[in-house]
């Protein structure tokens, strides 16, 4: 939470004249005309309070950040000047007022500034109040229209939780609760950054709690306000949790129970589809996550009909057929010893997971045990492949088969794969690559297959 500190003198003399009789019209903007307005421009603003943030002070100036709302659209204003009495008894939820300062905006997000180039920004009650439900803007995510509801009480709706960067269900700011908590959901198609705003919604909060309470996977409705950085990035206020998609039925092996089985053996394994190969000769290779660990299912039989629906991204199967491994890669077979590999689609909410960041793990043993995964590796540097292609190389000598490539951190060097089923030549991640040159710095998401040692296959990279 960014904080700016004000003049105390200027900002207490607002701020004691903040509370006077309340007002019955407004000279207020209207709300398509503020948000025209240019950043930097003193404007007025009228709007009845949603919700505030926690009061405190700064040099014995004391201040709070408010979410407004109005027929047309939503407001934030950022540290407003108030007094403790003012914040108990006068900014209380659903009270018109009318606010006055700066307007601004940080990452996106569209505020009035408690203080800017020497405007302190002040208030007046209005008569009236109101309340406004959360509106259900689920089928916005991912899309442009969302930004019309920036900063308004809004809801999310059965979404799932999706992990972090780390793995984990959620991650604390600043690494304890005493802080803001980051959340990532996902529809099955697209992701969406949540936060609990510690000054909203503190440790001891039922809304704190029942975040902390939550495990990939969870199903989750959240009532927001819809703040925004660098995207939409809304406040959560309240959590209703429901299912969780990743239970699996009663006869499907849990991932460690996978890797125990031995090899030849018929398994019946169960996730929700990552990532595939392109169709061919009725069968496709498919990567899966069941949230414990991922699967690599080889050349499952499947119709070009069930590819495109049964086998699309995000949806839950179980597949049944046999475990084998080559050169390290541990896989589901569709085809052994005259077994054929077989599957059926569960009926669930979409899941796609979030790359892992395994960098740390370079190196090391532990590495292994993110197979198959979604990851990303960051930092890393380009070095020679060979001396007839220092900077890549085709696998048949042209741009109609795999690329191969070299990348290094610190002083590991790992060998990374474009497969050619996977990003053909037509995609930007195929196109990327064969751009990069020995020296550039990259950041690459790739499945993390395994090749006599770790050989990830790319799908993004980052210049």
């Amino acid at each position: 939470m960014k904080k700016f500190i004000a003049g105390c003198a200027a900002v207490l003399s607002v701020a004691m004249l903040a509370g006077c009789d309340k007002k019955a019209e407004s000279n207020a903007l209207k709300y398509d005309d503020y948000i025209k307005t240019e950043d930097g421009k003193t404007v007025t603003i009228s709007g009845y309070i949603q919700a505030k943030q926690s009061w405190w002070e700064s040099d014995g100036v004391g201040m709070t950040t408010i979410y407004l709302q109005d027929d047309n659209g939503g407001y934030f204003a950022y540290e407003l000047p108030c007094t403790k009495e003012q914040y108990d008894n006068e900014l209380v939820k659903g009270q018109l007022i009318e606010i006055t300062g700066v307007k601004g905006s940080w990452a996106g997000e569209v505020e009035i500034l408690g203080e800017k180039d020497g405007v302190t920004a002040s208030y007046k009650l209005l008569d009236g109040k109101k309340t406004y439900e959360f509106y259900d803007v689920t089928s916005l995510i991912g899309s442009d229209s969302l930004i019309d509801y920036q900063n308004q009480a809004v809801k999310f709706k059965d979404l799932v939780v999706a992990p972090q960067e780390s793995g984990l269900a959620y991650t604390y700011k600043s690494g304890s609760n005493n802080d803001d908590i980051y959340l990532k959901l996902t529809d099955g198609e697209n992701f969406l950054d949540v936060c609990v705003e510690y000054y909203l919604t503190g440790s001891d909060t039922d809304c704190y709690k029942a975040v902390e309470d939550l495990k990939v996977g969870d199903v989750v409705t959240l009532d927001c306000y819809l703040y925004w950085y660098n995207g939409a990035n809304p406040h959560v206020v309240g959590v209703t949790k429901g299912a969780n998609v990743l239970t699996k039925q009663a006869d499907s092996l849990t991932y460690e129970q996978y890797l125990a089985a031995e090899e030849g053996t018929t398994v019946t394994i169960e996730g929700f589809v990552q990532g595939r190969q392109s169709w061919w000769d009725n069968k496709a290779t498919i990567y899966l996550d069941d949230g414990d660990g991922a699967y690599f299912v080889y050349e499952l039989p499947c119709t070009k009909a069930d590819y495109d629906t049964k086998l699309a991204v995000g949806k839950k199967v179980q597949i049944k057929g046999v475990k084998g491994s080559w050169a390290g890669e541990v896989e589901v077979m569709g085809l052994s010893n005259a077994v054929e590999a077989t599957f059926k689609s569960i009926d669930s909410k979409p899941f796609i997971t979030y790359p892992i960041n395994v960098t740390p793990f370079l190196g090391k043993s532990d590495l292994a045990s993110y197979q198959n995964k979604l990851v990303t590796l960051k930092d890393m540097t380009v070095v020679k492949y060979d001396d007839e292609n220092p900077n890549f190389k085709y696998k048949s000598g042209s741009n109609t088969d795999d690329i191969y490539i070299k990348l290094q951190n610190g002083n590991v060097t790992i060998e990374c794969c474009v497969e050619y089923y996977l990003t053909g030549s037509d995609t930007a991640c195929y196109k990327a690559v064969e751009g990069l040159k020995v020296g550039d710095k990259v950041t690459i998401t790739a499945f993390l297959y395994w090749y006599n040692g770790a050989n990830p296959q790319i799908l993004s990279v980052t210049k």
